[in-house]
């Protein structure tokens, strides 16, 4: 047999999926994350899976016809702020862009109050380089060589910079200067990482392709280390197939290319569940999916309208705004891990801050004592503290109650379970808030929203969430705790290329033909490199156009090129068309002049991938007494009163019926919340679904 895997290494736990090729069987392995050495917690994770199977690690990584994982490495990396020491060069007289940024006022209504960012490179690491070439490609000053090299030997020498940023002015239409920068540094110290913006964001707007190249750099030697770390462990072990990994945009890199372009991957992780997600709504026919991934440590919302992914242009890692294309997801610290403290108005808070794998929220007994919201599901009776991950991990009730009442409930007066509830239900209504913030703040309504709810914490949350929003379904993947994995594994490689064009409407047919046949022939020939048959490849074109004197252009998808005179004057209508659909009717205005900004061609080169398998039998459990497994006391958050609720195995679930709530399901990796109001189902792809009233 042959395998399908994909690895998610979260900030708490470490997933794996396992699939045959057929799609017919399916594995999941779960294992705490290792800080200190991510492949032990990835290696782990992967053995619970081959365990599963029946066969040693070994065996499955040998008979592995597709590996792809994704990551938080590069996104804590700049979180976390412990990237490389960056060396800048820039224009002369753009030394100061970086200080200046986007000038952020700290608070709205005063503008004399700015927002500093972190000091990412030092003034002393920013060299302004004798050159510059204007926007038609005229050399303005030669580049001074001389002077550029006794730079470059001062930044590693002196400095002792780990990494080197290129940045000019207008490189990304005329790159010729950054080139030869790039080539004089890896001549002097040829070990050096070197990012060049002509090659990391060929875009206008050099603030943000200014911060996407020197990000790429920060996190680029800690990222190299950490792949050729778990390359050489995943070879060790006897995987043979092509290491993929997950990039922000919704596709893979080859490792070896990841690991020149780090920053592709800053959203990595939360990108396969909303790939995963795409594929349940293809199989449901649900056309507009809220999805919810609520791990450890975030709470992760993404739309899905029209059944295919919102994406943003314009993506803020840490603190730092990027011109990154990825998929829009938003996310807050609301996760299992998440702590619960009181502020200074004597107001209990629950996250950003989270308690991470090690040492964990108190409740796991490994030496944490702050209370977290897993602490809180178990003294409610959410969680078993004797099954956790199917009794793997045991945890304990009395040290979640001791941290509790000791951090939280003496400040407010509370006992143990009152303090739980409390916790619980603040959770909620963050988590709510966030999904209001990413529908309700794009004119859409969340009642017309069906919710995906995944990650380990999810489904405990996931039908309180939706009462709050009047949402009235909720689906639940049969491999909701392990989905952004599923979602990796799933996932096709994908190249993108793009190139600022900025003309007004009406267009030069001839010369839009002539850069998207530069960009078509560009991401085939990096696909070939990723040694994808022609056959497997699909292209897709897109351009970025606003009207004039916007700042933020909106994606539009065109038709395959080459262009005919009537399909370039079709581009206003498409964009007004896109424009009136994320803006609201009426919001288009015919008397205001259209500018095409960027054109973009995204290739994708088909990889193998587990096919979705509609299962035999009735979909749903067949009565509340035939399918309760057991009994539990629940002190039910949302009227504080203990209640003895059915405990329902899913493997009880296969018959036939609905199981109404309050109710607890039970995997061996989650636990699903059934509150008051609201009926659970089996479908026939094993999802459960929770109809609300």
């Amino acid at each position: 047999m042959q395998y399908i895997v994909g690895v998610d290494i979260g900030g708490t736990f470490t997933d794996a999926f396992v699939s045959s090729a057929d799609g017919r069987h399916s594995w999941t392995g779960k294992s705490l994350t290792t800080p200190a050495d991510l492949s032990r917690g990835l290696v782990s994770a992967l053995e619970a899976a081959a365990q599963d199977i029946g066969i040693p690690i070994t065996d499955l990584l040998a008979r592995t016809v597709k590996f792809a994982h994704g990551t938080t490495v590069v996104t804590n990396v700049i979180a976390e702020l412990r990237g490389a020491k960056v060396g800048l060069f820039t224009t002369q007289g753009c030394g100061s862009l970086l200080t200046i940024a986007r000038s952020a006022r700290a608070y709205e209504f005063d503008f004399l109050k700015h927002a500093p960012l972190p000091a990412i490179v030092d003034s002393r690491c920013i060299v302004e380089v004798s050159e510059r070439i204007d926007c038609k490609g005229q050399v303005l000053a030669t580049l001074n060589e001389e002077g550029l090299r006794d730079s470059i030997r001062r930044l590693v020498e002196e400095e002792k910079v780990e990494a080197v940023a290129i940045c000019f002015l207008w490189s990304f239409l005329h790159p010729q200067h950054e080139r030869r920068v790039r080539d004089i540094v890896k001549e002097m110290y040829p070990d050096l990482f070197v990012s060049i913006s002509s090659e990391i964001h060929p875009v206008m707007r050099e603030y943000e392709r200014l911060m996407t190249t020197i990000l790429n750099s920060y996190a680029g030697n800690v990222f190299a280390k950490y792949v050729e770390r778990v390359e050489g462990v995943l070879r060790e072990l006897g995987l043979k197939t092509t290491l993929l990994m997950m990039s922000s945009s919704g596709g893979s890199l080859s490792a070896q290319e990841a690991a020149q372009r780090p920053i592709a991957l800053a959203y990595s992780g939360p990108a396969g569940g909303l790939l995963g997600a795409t594929t349940v709504s293809k199989d449901l026919g649900l056309s507009k999916l809220l999805n919810t991934d609520m791990g450890g440590t975030s709470f992760d919302v993404s739309l899905l309208v029209d059944g295919k992914p919102l994406t943003r242009n314009k993506a803020k890692i840490g603190p730092f705004w990027t011109g990154l294309s990825v998929l829009d997801i938003e996310a807050i610290g609301s996760g299992g891990g998440s702590l619960a403290w009181v502020d200074g108005r004597g107001m209990v808070q629950v996250g950003p801050q989270s308690a991470g794998s090690t040492p964990g929220p108190a409740c796991y007994g490994n030496g944490g004592v702050k209370p977290a919201l897993s602490d809180a599901a178990v003294v409610l009776g959410i969680l078993d503290p004797e099954y956790f991950l199917g009794g793997k991990i045991k945890l304990s009730r009395s040290s979640a109650e001791q941290a509790l009442v000791q951090e939280v409930g003496q400040h407010i007066g509370l006992d143990a379970r009152d303090t739980a509830a409390g916790i619980f239900n603040v959770a909620t209504a963050n988590m709510a808030n966030a999904v209001r913030h990413a529908t309700i703040g794009r004119g859409l309504d969340p009642r017309e929203f069906t919710m995906l709810s995944y990650g380990g914490c999810g489904p405990m949350f996931a039908a309180s969430i939706a009462h709050e929003l009047g949402i009235r379904q909720v689906v639940i993947p049969e491999v909701s705790a392990v989905f952004s994995a599923y979602g990796v594994a799933r996932t096709d490689i994908r190249r993108e290329r793009y190139r600022t064009l900025r003309q007004p409407i009406p267009l030069s047919v001839s010369a839009v033909n002539a850069v998207f046949a530069e960009l078509d022939a560009e991401v085939r020939a990096d696909l070939q490199r990723d040694n994808v048959a022609v056959a497997d490849m699909k292209l897709h074109f897109e351009a970025d156009f606003q009207y004039a004197g916007q700042v933020s252009p909106f994606n539009v998808p065109l038709s395959v090129p080459p262009f005919s005179d009537a399909d370039v004057g079709d581009f206003r209508v498409r964009f007004e068309a896109e424009y009136e659909r994320l803006m609201g009717e009426g919001t288009a205005v015919a008397s205001v002049p259209v500018e095409l900004i960027n054109c973009r061609v995204v290739g994708y080169g088909h990889t193998v991938q587990p096919p979705t398998v509609e299962l035999d039998g009735h979909s749903s459990i067949a009565t509340t007494d035939r399918a309760r497994s057991a009994e539990r006391r629940v002190y039910l958050p949302a009227n504080k009163q203990e209640t003895i609720v059915p405990v329902i195995n899913v493997t009880d679930m296969r018959s036939g019926g609905s199981l109404q709530g309050p109710a607890l399901i039970e995997r061996e990796d989650t636990t699903i919340f059934v509150p008051a109001r609201t009926a659970a189902r089996m479908d026939s792809y094993h999802n459960i679904v929770l109809d609300l009233s």
